[in-house]
C-alpha cells in the first residue's frame, strides 16, 4: 500500500520511522512541500493509498485545503499541532479518515494504516 508522509518538519522524521517500522508492509514516501505532494498527486496513476499529513501551522493547513480535490480519492490521516477550534475545523474539511496531534503516539496512527491496509486487501 502506497503511502505518503507529508511534513515541512524534521522533528517528524522520528514519528514517520516508528510508524514505518510498526507496518513494515507499507511503502512509505516522505514528501517535504506542498508543491512537490501536488506534482505527485496530479499524475494520473500515482496509486496513493493514504496520505499522513503532519500539520506545523494553520497557514500550512490552509495550503492543503487549495489542494482539496486532489484528495478525493486517498485516505488522509491528518496530524494536527494543537487542538485548537479553527485548526480542527479546517481539517476536517478535508474529510480525513483520522486526525490525531503532534503529541499523541505514532502507534495511534499504525494502528489505522493497518486497518486501512486489511480493508485494502479485501477489496483487492
Amino acid at each position: 500500500m502506497k503511502t505518503l508522509f507529508y511534513s515541512k518538519d524534521p522533528d517528524a522524521v522520528e514519528h514517520r520511522n516508528a510508524i514505518q517500522r510498526r507496518v513494515p508492509r507499507v511503502y512509505m514516501d516522505t514528501v517535504d512541500s506542498t508543491l512537490k505532494l501536488q506534482n505527485i498527486l496530479r499524475r494520473p496513476m500515482n496509486r496513493v493509498c493514504v496520505i499522513i499529513r503532519w500539520i506545523t501551522d494553520a497557514d500550512e493547513l490552509n495550503s492543503l485545503v487549495q489542494l482539496g480535490p486532489f484528495f478525493d480519492s486517498i485516505r488522509i490521516i491528518t496530524i494536527l499541532p494543537d487542538q485548537n477550534h479553527e485548526t480542527l475545523s479546517m481539517a476536517l474539511g478535508l474529510n480525513p479518515s483520522f486526525i490525531t496531534y503532534h503529541d499523541n503516539r505514532p502507534e495511534e496512527i499504525a494502528s489505522v494504516l493497518e486497518q486501512i491496509q486489511a480493508v485494502n486487501g479485501k477489496a483487492s
